[in-house]
């Protein structure tokens, strides 16, 4: 494993999933890596996310490792956010669990509503954003959050230099992709 990804690795909490995915280095390419991780697949009965939200997990995990950072480094998170019960309350869980409370995590489907096949790169099209302009939007329609959620998870906009971005999109049957996305070395320096 290249250095770079091992730090990574040893600085992140223990994933509370097994993979059998093989780890690979930090994303060649910056601003993004993604992973959209085959081994979470389900069948397509599956509708609804695992409770333990593993394969939600593996998918973060291996963004994280193919960009090279650790989730203490990810400034905003675009969830995926549907406010269907079961995938609010697994993806809540894990933000709760990985990020630090100074992570400023939304969802814009209030905004957009969700465009189904579309929803991906409409949120990794509000992450860039937020990184371009240092705004953090809030969350339309939202104004009670529940007692369940971290203090990650906002409804008030803010502003801010966003170095890295998360963007989350979970599909039906377990196709799951994370992005991370940030400003290119060059403009960071």
């Amino acid at each position: 494993m290249p250095a770079a990804a091992a730090s990574a690795s040893a600085k992140r909490p223990a994933s509370r999933c097994s993979s059998a995915l093989p780890r690979r280095g930090p994303a060649t390419a910056w601003p993004c890596s993604a992973t959209a991780n085959p081994a979470t697949r389900t069948t397509c009965r599956r509708r609804i996310p695992r409770p333990s939200g593993c394969g939600v997990e593996r998918a973060l995990d291996d963004a994280l490792a193919r960009a090279g950072v650790d989730a203490s480094e990810i400034d905003h998170i675009n969830l995926h956010g549907t406010a269907s019960h079961k995938n609010d309350e697994v993806e809540a869980a894990l933000v709760a669990r990985r990020f630090p409370a100074r992570t400023h995590a939304i969802s814009t489907k209030g905004f957009t509503g969700h465009t189904l096949g579309a929803a991906g790169i409409v949120e990794a099209a509000a992450s860039l954003l937020a990184i371009e302009h240092g705004f953090l939007p809030g969350m339309a329609g939202t104004r009670t959050l529940d007692p369940a959620c971290g203090p990650q998870i906002r409804i008030e906009p803010s502003r801010g230099e966003v170095r890295l971005a998360l963007s989350n999109s979970f599909g039906f049957g377990g196709n799951n992709c994370v992005l991370v996305l940030g400003r290119s070395a060059e403009a960071r320096a």
